[in-house]
């Protein structure tokens, strides 16, 4: 075999290939485009959407007295919590940012010091109160996020502020209605045939009411609430039953059941802390043994764990995907243009011809992996939302980087090889892309092995392809550097390409699969 000779065919079928729209769509427009576009889009869509049912007014159905009761026993305990605690430990953890605020608003009112607080912590991308925009919001996170004191709040301290905080959003950001007044309330649905509920809902007639209002989107949520409410919380001793009427699959009745669920909450724990004030009884009363979350593993590390199972799954998905369209045209696309035959009368030998179509295929598939990492790297780390990104805090180790295109080279030698085999096989390019079609499902299972939860790296794994390599990746990925299982899997990974190397090289000397038509 002489070099000159295959890179002649390697320079004829590159430049064929770089003419071939699908094929720069699939090589270079896909990878450094579509997906990071696509990302960018998709995150920023849920952010938004996440906002603007977190501020939507929700319908809430409730009896009228019932009603009363509610909203008395909410207001009375709303200012319970202390709105100064998260106050005073963002002035610690962002002084900076504090002091460019107090030289334009001067000193902030109760009301302001909450709305800060409750804004950097999470709960709106801006404040309009205080009139900060979302870049704004970002410096005092960012920046107490740097700060080593951090947010120094106590378990109890963010319980508190949050449970005012869930108070504030049924009292706020709710409107309540009569039972009586739902059939006078226009929705955007339709309630399904009563055979479609649960046997529970149509036995009981108030929840069948609930269940149509709730389902026609006329109302988000239903609360029923005991008649004695009020005497029993103020008793001291006895407890409370309420029920929530919502459907989880409606994400606005969702939203409306997680901030009736929260205030209940919150209005519990507040009269709970009064009731063991009132007996002289600590907080431990209740809860003798409390347990303490202390994972070892550093935010950081989680996520990157996290990403390290996806990321591996869309490199391989790539690798194929920039081996397909050159694979089937430099076969079956030369087969229906009548141009293979001319390449087989010139001087070089079918090997020859094999290894430099096979250089090309190679080649594009590399770049699309490559391209796909590159791309995929830069969206997770630049391209995201401020919040996201600041709350993710990603970053990727170069070394696992460069790891992972070298895993890439054997994968792209077996997708290249396997794919010019099943091309020179193949009578047309629509026959060829039928075959290729079934590979790539076979080629996206294994790769998913990543994305399964409880796989772990071990000797049987190493030695199967496509399967080694997406779990090695995604080792490195998150850091643990495991160099023995590296070295298995590059070796076995490579064995199998030289034997589809071989293969192809072999397919492509046999007269009766050149010219099957």
């Amino acid at each position: 075999m002489k070099l000159a000779k295959v890179f002649t065919v390697f320079r004829k079928d590159l430049k064929d290939v770089l003419r071939d729209r699908r094929t720069l769509i699939f090589m270079l427009l896909l990878p450094t485009a579509a997906l990071p576009l696509l990302m960018m889009g998709v995150t920023r869509f849920m952010l938004r959407t996440q906002i603007k049912r977190e501020k939507q007014t929700v319908l809430i159905a409730i009896r009228g007295d019932h009603k009363e009761v509610f909203r008395r026993l909410l207001e009375d305990r709303r200012l319970k919590y202390d709105p100064a605690l998260l106050y005073a430990a963002l002035q610690l953890s962002a002084p900076e940012s504090m002091k460019k605020l107090r030289a334009r608003r001067g000193e902030l009112s109760t009301e302001d010091q909450a709305e800060l607080a409750l804004a950097v912590l999470g709960r709106d991308a801006t404040s309009d109160r205080l009139q900060l925009t979302k870049k704004e919001i970002q410096e005092f996170r960012d920046e107490a996020r740097r700060s080593r004191m951090g947010m120094g709040i106590s378990k109890e301290q963010m319980k508190t502020a949050l449970g005012g905080e869930a108070i504030r959003k049924v009292l706020d950001m709710s409107e309540f209605v009569e039972p009586t007044e739902l059939d006078a309330l226009g929705g955007s649905g339709k309630s399904p045939p009563a055979e479609t509920y649960p046997d529970w809902v149509r036995e009981d007639e108030e929840a069948l009411v609930y269940a149509d209002a709730i389902t026609s989107k006329r109302i988000q949520a239903a609360l029923v609430l005991p008649d004695d409410l009020e005497q029993v919380l103020s008793g001291g001793t006895g407890g409370a039953a309420a029920k929530i009427y919502y459907d989880s699959t409606i994400p606005t009745s969702k939203e409306a059941e997680s901030r009736l669920r929260g205030a209940l909450k919150a209005l519990g724990d507040l009269f709970l802390q009064d009731r063991l004030k009132e007996r002289g009884l600590p907080p431990t009363f209740i809860e003798p043994v409390s347990v303490t979350d202390s994972n070892i593993a550093p935010r950081k590390k989680r996520i990157q764990a996290l990403l390290g199972g996806m990321l591996p799954y869309v490199i391989i998905l790539f690798c194929f995907l920039g081996a397909f369209y050159p694979a089937v045209d430099l076969g079956a696309g030369e087969k229906e243009r009548f141009t293979l035959e001319t390449l087989l009368l010139s001087p070089a030998s079918r090997y020859e011809i094999a290894a430099g179509k096979f250089l090309v295929i190679f080649l594009c598939s590399m770049t699309a992996a490559v391209l796909g990492l590159a791309s995929m790297a830069w969206t997770l780390t630049k391209g995201l939302p401020s919040e996201i990104m600041a709350m993710l805090d990603i970053s990727f180790d170069p070394l696992a980087l460069v790891v992972g295109i070298l895993l890439t080279i054997p994968v792209a030698s077996v997708f290249a090889s396997i794919l010019l085999s099943v091309s020179i096989y193949a009578r047309s390019f629509k026959e060829a892309q039928t075959y290729a079609v079934p590979l790539q499902m076979l080629i996206i299972l294994p790769a998913m092995a990543s994305m399964i939860p409880g796989v772990e790296v071990s000797w049987k794994l190493a030695m199967i392809p496509i399967v080694n390599v997406s779990v090695v990746m995604r080792e490195f990925m998150k850091g643990d550097y495991r160099w023995d299982f590296f070295a298995i899997t590059l070796a076995s990974t490579l064995l199998v390409a030289a034997i589809a190397i071989v293969f192809a090289g072999k397919w492509f000397n046999r007269e009766e699969v050149i010219f099957r038509n």
